[in-house]
């Protein structure tokens, strides 16, 4: 269970969750969070939930019918009758849940009774290339169609046909401002000209 599933869960924010879990003191729990990105949530398991919601400011029978039901996916008749608020939040919760989970299973169950055409689906654009990616890719090119795989003299190449053509001395150039030659190519838009400049020397 993600933290944003545990404050759906609990109908906490996830804020509120994330003190929860450093209050645990339990390595597994709060690594696990340390270490989560937006691609790869941390997710726990049943009982690392109970450490985390034992941690927090419910109520110890909230925390048990809470946990009774996300193990048996039932609504104790305790609940019918109470007059704990926790509890009452808490049957409502389970009631919500259960019927988005209906919910969902009617949509799949609908999902696999008309399956998606494949010319139907929408192909995602690849992202585009960076200038700079783009050079040092017509680089390799160059170096292996002209220079047996020398990326040196594939460079050295470009840098004489700038000096011949912009008169410029790229080394020395990039030398004076403490930087590398891809840097100095790149910070004064050169490097869309050394493309071009490569595509037409690949083409002699």
């Amino acid at each position: 269970m993600t933290v944003k599933e545990l404050a759906s869960f609990t109908g906490k924010n996830k804020s509120t969750i994330c003190r929860w879990i450093a209050k645990t003191q339990i390595d597994s729990i709060t690594s696990a969070l340390h270490y989560a990105t937006q691609y790869s949530p941390a997710n726990y398991g049943l009982d690392e939930v109970q450490s985390i919601l034992e941690s927090g400011s419910m109520s110890k029978d909230a925390v048990r019918i809470l946990m009774e039901n996300a193990r048996n996916q039932n609504i104790p008749a305790t609940l019918e009758s109470t007059s704990d608020p926790s509890l009452i939040v808490i049957a409502n919760l389970i009631e919500s849940q259960q019927k988005f989970m209906a919910a969902v299973m009617a949509e799949l169950k609908g999902m696999n009774q008309n399956p998606i055409k494949k010319d139907e689906i929408k192909l995602i654009s690849a992202p585009a290339m960076a200038p700079r990616a783009e050079l040092n890719k017509l680089i390799n090119k160059y170096a292996i169609d002209s220079f047996g795989g020398d990326r040196r003299e594939a460079w050295n190449a470009l840098y004489q046909d700038i000096y011949y053509r912009l008169h410029k001395n790229i080394r020395v150039c990039a030398k004076n401002a403490g930087i590398s030659k891809i840097d100095y190519l790149e910070e004064n838009g050169l490097i869309e000209t050394s493309a071009s400049i490569v595509i037409e020397l690949m083409g002699e």
